[in-house]
Formats: structure tokens, sequence, C-alpha cells
């Protein structure tokens, strides 16, 4: 595992920021009621990565050390099981980011067209 979070902890930065600009930014500028979704879904990635940095990078990093070394860890079932009891924290909270944004209807729907006689 230690070799997938290397190449996973190296891109995933990008996209995170991606995701909580992008709602930040629908939450601002958009209209009716679901701005506050946007800016809820923000807070839930701002505390995504929170949880992650606190809880999670440290453990890919013992496992990536291991991986490029070349060592055993003694412990990495352990490490292993903790990493996977984080996923019960970080999942709900990263889930509702892309769901929010695909359950929006498009904005050209929203716009009024004239009436067809």
């Amino acid at each position: 595992m230690g070799f997938f979070h290397m190449f996973a902890d190296a891109r995933m930065p990008i996209w995170g920021v991606l995701a909580i600009v992008s709602n930040l930014l629908l939450g601002v500028f958009s209209n009716g009621e679901q701005r506050w979704l946007y800016l809820a879904s923000s807070l839930m990635l701002i505390l995504f990565v929170i949880f992650y940095n606190v809880l999670s990078r440290p453990i890919n990093r013992i496992q990536t050390e291991a991986a490029k070394t070349g060592k055993r860890l003694d412990n990495g079932r352990e490490l292993q099981a903790s990493w996977d009891r984080v996923l019960l924290i970080r999942v709900p909270l990263q889930g509702p980011s892309p769901a929010r944004r695909l359950s929006s209807p498009p904005v050209h729907r929203r716009c009024r067209t004239p009436p067809r006689y």
C-alpha cells in the first residue's frame, strides 16, 4: 500500500482544492435555496481534509517510507486497520460533495423561456 499512498498523496491536493473552491463558488454565486447545500458541502470537504491530515496522513507516511526502503512493518496490519477505521469518518464527509453537484439541475433549465404561441 505504501507505493499507492506515495502516488495518491502527491496528486490528491489539487483535486481537493478544486472541489472546495468549486463548492464555495457555487455557494456564493448560486441563487435560491440550494446555496446552503453548496456551503455545507464545502464545510464537509474542509473537515475531510482536517481528518485526513490528522489521522490518515501519518499512517500513509509510515507505509510509504517502508515501501521506499523495502522494510517490513511489524505493525503493518494494525496500521492498515486503523487507516480503515478512519474511513468511517472520512467517507461520509466526502460523499455528499459530488452528489450535491450532480443532483443540482443545470443552469440553463432554471432560466425562464418565453411562452410559445
